[in-house]
């Protein structure tokens, strides 16, 4: 298996060594592409947020994109007018690409580095995905006048969260506790129009 992404590619992208998972051991958050469905042939590893890599799906994947992924952490991989959520993971998972998404053009991270440090991440479609990550708080979320209308939130070191409807932890209240080290929530699971601002805990007041 041979990676054959370099600094002299087309943009620079950071690769890391595969972290084997043990118990009670933070994992490092990253997303491996493969040229092949078994895994093998080029790959290209990253750890965090990319956007515009279709010069690199296709030097890597050598005008055929990639066939399969393996990854730990939130992950979302675009192409052309699609998006493939992937289920998250606190070890690392293997799967062929999804028929049709092999042409990846963004790559989108949604969390810490690792896997349980407590952490939330919010995202709202607006101009591409717009990731705000947060550690203890956040009392303006806004990105426009109005407040923000969350798509999807990710929480992970087995956290809970107080989301506000408004800016300056003002308005309608709802908190997300979850048991799980990595958890995803769609739009719909926010219990709230919009979220305006987010502290750490359920009560808390910002």
């Amino acid at each position: 298996m041979k990676n054959i992404y370099s600094p002299w590619t087309c943009i620079l992208l950071p690769l890391l060594v595969l972290l084997l998972h043990q118990p009670g051991v933070a994992i490092k958050v990253e997303m491996t592409l493969y040229q092949h469905a078994n895994y093998t042939g080029n790959s290209l590893t990253v750890s965090e947020t990319h956007v515009g890599v279709d010069c690199v799906t296709d030097t890597v994947g050598l005008g055929q994109g990639f066939k399969s992924y393996c990854y730990s952490g939130s992950w979302q991989l675009t192409r052309s007018g699609a998006t493939l959520s992937l289920y998250p993971y606190s070890t690392r998972f293997c799967d062929t690409m999804s028929p049709g998404y092999e042409m990846v053009t963004n790559i989108y991270q949604y969390g810490p580095p690792d896997t349980t440090t407590p952490a939330i991440a919010l995202s709202w479609p607006y101009n591409g995905n717009q990731i705000r990550l947060v550690y203890e708080s956040d009392g303006d979320l806004n990105i426009t006048s109005s407040v923000i209308v969350v798509s999807v939130a990710y929480t992970s070191g087995r956290s809970s969260w107080t989301l506000f409807e408004l800016k300056n932890f003002q308005g309608r209240t709802n908190c997300l506790t979850s048991t799980a080290e990595l958890h995803r929530y769609s739009g719909s699971q926010l219990g709230l129009p919009s979220v305006g601002s987010v502290c750490k805990g359920c009560g808390c007041t910002g």
